[in-house]
């Protein structure tokens, strides 16, 4: 949809004949399985060209992260089949399909992805947010009357940077993407939910695909240090207004770094 960076990784989303287990029960399938027989193809084939970064394959959605030696960049691998479908798809699908009516949606989230990135927030593993779960915010942020045409990407901007860095209440509410977008309490969506919501100034969205999920669940701890970086930049910002250039740099860099 292109919202990547130069140093943003690959996601590659891998679809099998089958995942089911022999003598499985039909509603089971191991994605973990797949992934952890690749991973041991590539750490016995060590002129492969790849090495093995992490495999997580004890979470809801196993991902097996791998590296490119020549180009140092990093391939985070899932899998899915006819089956189950692919989550990694559908995803990705739906985001592409609000792309004509949000027009500044990837913009946005360019913008922002490289502020996290700059502030070492751009990953899950540095206790940041994934580029999934920006899009989503950004997308329930133009959804809160911000998708006005006649909007510039500046002003667009620092309305986002001051929603989630000041104004948005993580502690007590949630953000539904669907049908147009809405913010609820976080008790209405622990209804909606079939896992505990985490407690606290946690982000939550729920997940547009599968109404029963969190799609934040995995990130959500990150979401102090990310509401802290988007009021701190909102802050520098409004204080640079007026100005094209800090020190001969452009003021989105000085406000990022």
């Amino acid at each position: 949809m292109g919202t990547f960076l130069p140093s943003s990784d690959i996601d590659v989303a891998v679809t099998v004949r089958s995942l089911r287990p022999k003598r499985a029960s039909p509603d089971r399938f191991n994605q973990a399985a797949w992934l952890a027989n690749l991973r041991r193809r590539l750490v016995n084939t060590p002129d492969c060209g790849f090495t093995v970064v992490e495999f997580r394959k004890s979470a809801k959605e196993p991902l097996l992260i791998i590296r490119d030696v020549a180009t140092q960049i990093e391939m985070d691998i899932n899998c899915g089949c006819n089956e189950i479908g692919h989550n990694g798809l559908e995803r990705s699908l739906w985001i592409v399909s609000q792309l004509p009516t949000y027009k500044n949606l990837v913009a946005l989230v360019v913008i922002l992805k490289d502020l996290l990135r700059l502030n070492v927030l751009s990953d899950v593993r540095s206790g940041g947010f994934s580029s999934y779960v920006l899009t989503l915010m950004v997308l329930g942020f133009l959804q809160r009357g911000n998708n006005n045409r006649n909007l510039n990407l500046g002003d667009l901007l620092l309305k986002c940077l001051k929603f989630y860095g000041s104004d948005f209440d993580f502690t007590n509410n949630a953000i539904v993407v669907t049908d147009g977008g809405k913010i609820i309490s976080k008790k209405d969506m622990q209804a909606m939910v079939k896992e505990p919501i985490e407690q606290g100034p946690y982000l939550c969205i729920q997940q547009p695909t599968d109404p029963a999920m969190d799609a934040a669940k995995s990130s959500c701890k990150g979401t102090p240090a990310v509401q802290e970086a988007f009021r701190r930049t909102y802050d520098r910002l409004m204080g640079m207004v007026g100005t094209s250039a800090v020190n001969g740099k452009d003021i989105l860099h000085t406000a990022f770094a």
